[in-house]
């Protein structure tokens, strides 16, 4: 009887490294070779366009003079507008009170991104709610205090756009979670159906038409003597629009989440509020944190609406700046300023949120 020997065969080697990348996915078949390079040559074209415009023929860090008549940009009006886009129109001698505000925020934000422990977080929103409050005195002023009072008008630029957001956020996204679970109360039919009714009305309106009504019909309601700022109007009506949209989005986490969560929680004889709080909420805003994340980079850029009602955020700011008579034909450079601003936050935002996914995750070995 013969030996016979098995022998395996070794899979084929596939084929890796950029240069294999690249034949591989653009430049076969025939046709995507051609269209890779008919695309690669409108880019560079493109790019060596913006650079020559941008670096090479641009005007840095000079007079408005010299801005004239060139081929390039003129990051002169950049330089010089950059407290506008920063503060808007805060007074110069309390210019440093924004700033401190910028490094507060940025200190609060690392603090809760370091946040690593779950039985910190009590702490964490106690810090965060005096933060708040300090900020709010420290941008605003009393005279108790020392601080002149700096009226409302004067904010814009950045720190408006950050104010609103940033206030937007903090409370439209528990008052979202209080109308998701009262959407999912049939026990409650009176809850249930304000909230229902709440939450369709805020959907099928936009978000201009509920400045309006906050800017406009909100001091009809008022005794004759009491008025309401209008950046405080604006900003209840920014945390209401919000908060419809945060509503569906955690009504979602919570349908995605299997039944057996809840059924295990009432064998164990857990409440309502402990099944709520210990079992679904957390898991439902874990599955709902992309679509959360999304929510709040809408927040962020939706604040260019509040123009309409005399506030001048980033974009406000922007456009105003370009009327400027010495700075004349530099719109360009304003809205190139601004979107990279606006990127660079909504950027920021989604970074943490991945970060934040990346630290849930529960399947990681």
């Amino acid at each position: 009887m013969m030996d016979s020997k098995i022998t395996i065969d070794k899979p084929p080697g596939g084929k890796t490294g950029p240069v294999n990348w690249v034949i591989s996915n653009l430049l076969n078949p025939w046709w995507n070779a051609i269209l890779s390079v008919i695309i690669f040559v409108m880019c560079f074209f493109a790019v060596h366009s913006f650079y020559g415009w941008a670096v090479k023929s641009a005007v840095f860090a000079s007079t408005p003079e010299s801005c004239e008549g060139i081929d390039g940009a003129c990051w002169s009006f950049v330089a010089d507008s950059i407290w506008l886009f920063l503060v808007g129109l805060y007074p110069a001698e309390e210019r440093w009170r924004p700033i401190l505000f910028f490094f507060l925020l940025l200190l609060l934000v690392l603090t809760s991104y370091s946040c690593r422990n779950i039985l910190k977080i009590r702490s964490l929103v106690v810090l965060n709610i005096a933060g708040a409050l300090v900020c709010g005195f420290l941008l605003y002023g009393n005279e108790w205090i020392g601080l002149p009072v700096v009226p409302t008008s004067k904010w814009g630029g950045l720190l408006l756009t950050l104010v609103l957001s940033i206030v937007g956020i903090a409370f439209a996204f528990p008052f979202g979670i209080i109308l998701a679970l009262g959407r999912r109360s049939p026990n409650m039919p009176a809850v249930h159906i304000l909230c229902v009714g709440f939450i369709e009305f805020i959907r099928g309106v936009p978000l201009i038409s509920i400045l309006f009504l906050a800017s406009i019909l909100v001091p009809l309601f008022l005794p004759d003597g009491v008025d309401v700022d209008i950046l405080i109007r604006a900003q209840i009506g920014i945390i209401l629009f919000q908060a419809g949209y945060l509503a569906e989005v955690v009504r979602g986490g919570f349908q995605a989440l299997p039944t057996g969560q809840e059924e295990a929680a009432k064998s164990l004889g857990l409440s309502y509020w402990q099944t709520v709080i210990l079992i679904t909420l957390p898991q439902a805003l874990k599955i709902a944190l992309p679509s959360i994340t999304n929510q709040f980079i809408i927040v962020t850029k939706d604040t260019t609406l509040v123009s309409i009602v005399g506030l001048f955020d980033l974009l406000g700011i922007a456009e105003l700046s370009i009327r400027n008579p010495k700075w004349l034909g530099t719109t360009f450079e304003a809205y190139i300023a601004v979107g990279l601003m606006y990127w660079i936050l909504c950027f920021s935002i989604s970074h943490v949120s991945l970060k934040l996914e990346e630290y849930l995750k529960t399947d990681r070995t």
